[in-house]
């Protein structure tokens, strides 16, 4: 229910002209193939995210005039971009890396504007599981990328707790950047979950696709060579079927011949007009299969 729910919403996405227009959101790159698909779609999803929170932040900063987080998610903006392109041509575990270092040292410099108060510390959590969710290997990478954030959490917990901010928005401000922080990441850590099981399902069904065409196609290999072996033994035999009906058809008709010219019996010649039509049947039964053969070597050549 919730995963038909989820593609609805997809569907209608991809068909708003802003998203339409991304390069890379709504088409299949030529590096992607079915063993990373779901790789790709996951950080396609959370980059391209990540791209329109930072830009929606670009706004918000700027009209709280404090103009160097507003240039700073200028440069994060560039940063998304670069891994939504670089995630196309494959390098999904490097796109994911770039943008948990990107995201824990913009919460750092955030925190130190806002405080703790702001919860963009909150980013930190949900971000140590997107290195986890990419290929297997490089684990100790990815335990670096994990001790990294959760050490800056607890830095900042412990330093900046009652630190003063460089900032001092309004209580209403603030409370308005805490929830906004939170929600998002709890709807970022629903969604990447929600499509990072959708895109599994997705590659299990063409594995799935794939298999059987694979399948279909050695069947009819194994077919095509199981009948042109029968075709090729049927037809030796068959020929020494025909050809010995044609060679009898011709002496019974020579010793007729010779019968009728030298006074032979009625009934001599019968039985003789009697071989000569059961050769005549032979022939032709023998010519019926080898078209029979001929028909089934065509089609074995068409498969």
């Amino acid at each position: 229910m919730f995963l038909r729910a989820f593609r609805s919403v997809e569907k209608f996405l991809k068909g708003l002209p802003v998203i339409r227009d991304i390069p890379g959101f709504n088409s299949l790159p030529e590096a992607i193939t079915p063993h990373n698909l779901r790789f790709y779609k996951l950080n396609n999803l959370v980059q391209t995210l990540g791209m329109f929170v930072h830009a929606s932040w670009i706004l918000l900063f700027a009209v709280l005039h404090v103009y160097t987080l507003a240039y700073i998610n200028v440069l994060s903006v560039a940063i998304y971009i670069f891994n939504i392109v670089i995630n196309r041509r494959g390098y999904h575990f490097t796109a994911s890396s770039i943008m948990v270092t990107e995201i824990a040292v913009h919460q750092i410099i955030a925190v130190k504007f806002f405080g703790l108060d702001a919860g963009f510390q909150y980013y930190l959590i949900v971000i140590t599981l997107f290195p986890f969710l990419m290929p297997k290997g490089k684990w100790t990478l990815k335990g670096i990328l994990l001790a990294g954030c959760l050490t800056t959490f607890i830095l900042l917990d412990y330093f900046l707790k009652d630190a003063q901010p460089w900032e001092t928005p309004g209580s209403g401000t603030l409370g308005f950047i805490r929830i906004s922080n939170i929600a998002m990441s709890f709807i970022s850590l629903c969604i990447s979950g929600a499509y990072f099981n959708l895109a599994m399902h997705e590659t299990e069904a063409d594995l799935a696709k794939k298999t059987s065409e694979l399948i279909e196609a050695e069947k009819k290999a194994t077919l095509g060579n199981v009948a042109t072996e029968m075709a090729h033994e049927i037809q030796n035999p068959l020929n020494f079927v025909n050809n010995f009906s044609e060679m009898n058809e011709e002496l019974l008709l020579e010793l007729k011949n010779e019968m009728e010219r030298s006074g032979s019996n009625e009934e001599a010649i019968a039985i003789l007009n009697d071989l000569l039509e059961n050769s005549k049947r032979i022939k032709t039964n023998g010519q019926r299969v080898s078209k029979i053969v001929s028909l089934l070597q065509d089609r074995v050549n068409k498969l």
